[in-house]
């Protein structure tokens, strides 16, 4: 299962063999809230977007602007599982960033490998079923999610995080609106709409 990092914290999502993915299409919203050290709220943010997952394990996750009608996405990051590679996209430029190549594809076999042995109870999101889990960072328990074993998702993380400076950042993101066994169209995946900045040959890429 793949380990991705959001403001600094380790959140799940992927890892390796060849069983056929559930495809999911979802909405996903994150909401943060930076406090002082007197607990006073010095920030508030928030943003919405898409998540996508094919039968081949690769997903999209497409956040979008707020001003932006019916959802436009502004920028993403799209892990290919078939051509093994990570990708930061720009919508506005076209731009796909290559970040890195992956060793391997991802796949079912190994997701609950990197998910925390203990549990800490049971729960659901939009009838989907899920078990809550600790949320680390390094030694240090710094939240919890709900991981739903049976479809390979992380339906939402909680976290607490705290900075050197005593400020904190309590982050939630969540998904909404699920929808299991619905086959996103692949033209979401395809990168040889984008220009791509890397070592990857952008006509494999985008196949």
């Amino acid at each position: 299962m793949r380990r991705y990092a959001i403001c600094g914290f380790v959140m799940l999502a992927a890892s390796f063999v060849n069983a056929q993915w559930v495809p999911v299409v979802s909405k996903i919203r994150e909401a943060t809230v930076v406090t002082d050290t007197d607990g006073k709220v010095i920030e508030q943010t928030s943003k919405d977007g898409n998540f996508f997952r094919n039968s081949e394990g690769s997903t999209l996750t497409q956040w979008v602007a707020s001003s932006a009608p019916e959802r436009t996405p502004s920028s993403g990051e799209l892990m290919d599982n078939k051509n093994l590679a990570l990708y930061q996209l720009q919508y506005q430029t076209k731009l796909a960033l290559l970040k890195r190549k992956l060793n391997r594809p991802r796949s079912k076999s190994d997701e609950s490998k990197l998910l925390p042995a203990n549990n800490l109870g049971k729960s659901a999101v939009e009838g989907v079923p899920c078990t809550l889990v600790p949320a680390w960072s390094s030694n240090s328990r710094i939240g919890q999610g709900c991981y739903s074993y049976p479809y390979d998702l992380s339906l939402w993380e909680e976290v607490t995080i705290t900075t050197r400076g005593g400020q904190t950042s309590h982050i939630r993101r969540e998904m909404y609106d699920l929808k299991l066994n619905v086959e996103p169209d692949r033209r979401l995946f395809d990168v040889s709409q984008f220009t791509v900045a890397g070592s990857i040959d952008r006509r494999s890429a985008g196949r």
